[in-house]
């Protein structure tokens, strides 16, 4: 039976840098539907910008709290009996592996405030709005560096975040599995590739109507 194109949300997942949002935001526009989506990185507080001067912890918590809403926004929407996209499912799914080894970048091991943020996270698990679709995204480390020299964030430039590649797509894929099977979602896998983002978003559309998710 197809899904209906009302009332749900479609979640993105994938490892930072893999091109999520500008996915989103064309297909969202492709179907005439709100995107609900990261704010730029000019629109974030200078404490989710700056890591060096205020850490990585108050970073990722100011940056927790950038995201809260969205989730909200996106769920009441779906109560509104619309479709949605949400560009990214981290908040969902990030607690299994923040602390793991390769993950310093994100939050390190000897970080103070790591147990507690696992404990944070443990809980927007639980209480943030579930998808009820999420889209997994699976890219090469080519076409991923070709994304991260694109988009030239500082964050892009932190150690073993580049070099840890193929440890974070691994703990991504295996969390957002996890996740959709514990909570009984429908989860989509797309080989996301760098070039023409309406030609991908196209390929996704696709992959979605084959899929009868819309």
């Amino acid at each position: 039976m197809s899904l209906k194109l009302t009332g749900k949300i479609i979640a993105f997942s994938g490892i930072s840098g893999c091109g999520k949002s500008t996915l989103a935001r064309i297909l969202a526009e492709k179907l005439n539907i709100t995107c609900v989506s990261e704010p730029e990185v000019g629109a974030w507080p200078d404490i989710a910008r700056n890591q060096a001067k205020y850490g990585p912890a108050l970073a990722l918590f100011s940056f927790r709290q950038l995201w809260a809403a969205k989730y909200i926004d996106a769920d009441l929407i779906r109560k509104t009996g619309e479709l949605v996209l949400l560009d990214t499912y981290f908040f969902k799914i990030n607690g299994d592996y923040l602390g793991e080894p390769g993950m310093d970048w994100l939050l390190p091991v000897s970080d103070p405030y790591l147990p507690i943020f696992k404990e944070l996270t443990q809980l927007d698990q639980k209480y943030f709005p579930d998808a009820d679709i999420v889209i997994l995204l699976e890219v090469s480390q080519s076409d991923r560096d070709e994304f991260l020299q694109e988009r030239g964030r500082a964050s892009d430039q932190l150690a073993g975040f580049s070099e840890n590649y193929a440890l974070e797509q691994a703990y991504v894929e295996q969390a957002t599995v996890k996740h959709c099977e514990i909570n009984n979602l429908k989860l989509i896998k797309f080989t996301q590739k760098f070039g023409d983002p309406v030609v991908q978003a196209e390929r996704l559309h696709e992959l979605l109507v084959s899929q009868k998710i819309i």
